[in-house]
């Protein structure tokens, strides 16, 4: 039987379980987890994921379940209670689900994006927690499509930050999580594992646990030659991300060909004065002090994923030991491996889209190109023509003046409207009308930057 005796934090939560979790109520802070862990050890209700995975539900003593008689405790900012006494007539139905704000509850917000084609635009100043909060709760909608899940993005300056929910991959629905069993004895340990219990500079892992960090490796090792994958020693020990660099590490590539370093290593935590005091008494004076103990909890992990969504590492909890999580290392490559494949595909794609917008921009300058340059040569040889008539103009003009004036230059003045006579022919296009015939020269990639809109001319990646 449960235990009868819950804080006030504690009948709160329960009410606000009972009340169908609505939003609003604990979108702040994570000290209703903590009361939600008390009544799941007193089997009142059930938590399921973490994060922003993060879910409870009653369970069948919970519904069943009634405080004490007189006892009657509000939830924080709710007008839920739980209690014999008569509820006040805002109170919700308990076990009924309170109505949620606009676009926080799961199942609208999961409808209002699937009417937007994948991609709401949320109105600005939303509670980014709560939005949040109702993301992790739609993985549970029946509604949701298989494979999809919805994301909250952030676009604009960070002054004027604008949000979108958007229907994205999650293919955790398509990777199943199979048992895996750790051996409690192995009989031939794979080269890899051998290495690792031979090697003395493997000091992230206690002397104690290594036997039972082998047994670990080993299996995980079987487990990923069974789906075709290969394993590799890993010499390398530069720092990785969020990887102790006392881990030891194995290289692995799935039958897929997507790489991932698998590490392993025991937890410490700081050393008690007396720990501290016994090492010095054990070593001696001038031996080697270590401030930071062993704790016999192993931590078993792979890197790189995609983000903290897919679980990285496992570690031994009071419930569970990592012997009992191989299968999630498993299954998170086999996860980080699709989300790998559809990123390549999204590149692949981005660069062919790149490609043929680069190469259409490319036919469209040279076009361009073409057309100017015609039009400069036509605009030359028009200028041409006006000069050739304006000279003749000219020199008409002057002739009829030179014949009405008696010079004795006459002579030369009449060899001088010859020589200008013949040089208005000379410019003049209409008298070889071949000059229209116009050939374009191969442009070089600058002479098309102006064609481009600021596309390069050297390729689709190319910077100016």
């Amino acid at each position: 039987m449960a235990d009868t005796r819950l804080s006030d934090a504690q009948l709160a939560v329960l009410a606000w379980v009972r009340a169908g979790c609505p939003a609003g109520r604990f979108d702040e802070g994570y000290s209703h987890r903590v009361s939600a862990r008390a009544l799941a050890s007193r089997g009142l209700v059930k938590i399921r994921g973490r994060g922003a995975t993060w879910s409870v539900e009653l369970t069948d003593a919970g519904r069943v379940w009634e405080p004490p008689t007189g006892t009657t405790v509000p939830s924080p900012r709710s007008g839920i209670s739980l209690g014999r006494g008569p509820r006040h007539s805002g109170d919700p139905a308990v076990g009924q689900p309170a109505s949620a704000p606009f676009g926080l509850d799961p199942e609208k917000l999961l409808r209002d994006v699937l009417e937007a084609r994948g991609t709401l635009a949320l109105p600005n100043g939303i509670d980014e927690a709560a939005y949040r909060k109702a993301l992790g709760r739609s993985l549970k909608s029946e509604t949701r499509p298989r494979g999809k899940r919805l994301d909250l993005t952030s676009t604009g300056s960070y002054r004027d930050r604008r949000w979108s929910v958007r229907l994205v991959d999650y293919f955790e629905d398509y990777v199943d999580e199979h048992p895996i069993t750790v051996p409690v004895r192995v009989s031939r340990y794979h080269p890899v594992v051998r290495g690792f219990l031979d090697d003395k500079r493997a000091d992230g892992v206690s002397r104690a646990q290594k036997p039972r960090a082998a047994r670990v490796l080993e299996t995980l090792v079987r487990a990923i030659f069974a789906v075709g994958g290969t394993v590799a020693p890993d010499p390398d020990r530069t720092s990785l991300y969020g990887v102790r660099t006392d881990a030891f590490r194995i290289r692995t590539t799935t039958a897929t060909g997507h790489d991932f370093t698998i590490y392993i290593c025991e937890s410490r935590r700081r050393a008690k004065p007396e720990d501290v005091a016994a090492q010095r008494r054990q070593s001696g004076s001038r031996g080697r002090i270590d401030e930071h103990v062993f704790t016999g909890e192993l931590i078993i992990g792979v890197t790189p994923v995609r983000d903290a969504s897919t679980a990285q590492r496992v570690v031994d909890g009071k419930r569970t030991a990592v012997e009992d999580q191989v299968s999630v290392i498993v299954r998170t490559m086999a996860i980080e491996g699709r989300y790998r494949d559809r990123r390549a595909e999204q590149a692949e794609q981005e660069r062919l889209a790149r490609q043929q917008r680069w190469e259409t921009a490319m036919a469209r300058a040279r076009v361009s190109y073409c057309e100017d340059y015609e039009r400069r040569h036509f605009g030359a040889l028009a200028s041409r023509w006006v000069e050739a008539n304006r000279l003749r103009a000219f020199i008409d003009a002057m002739t009829e003046r030179q014949s009405s004036v008696e010079s004795e230059q006459a002579p030369d003045i009449g060899a001088a409207l010859a020589r200008a006579t013949s040089l208005a022919d000379a410019i003049d296009p209409t008298a070889r009308p071949e000059s229209m015939l116009v050939e374009v020269p191969e442009p070089r990639p600058d002479d098309l930057k102006p064609y481009l809109d600021g596309l390069s001319p050297y390729g689709p990646n190319s910077p100016w």
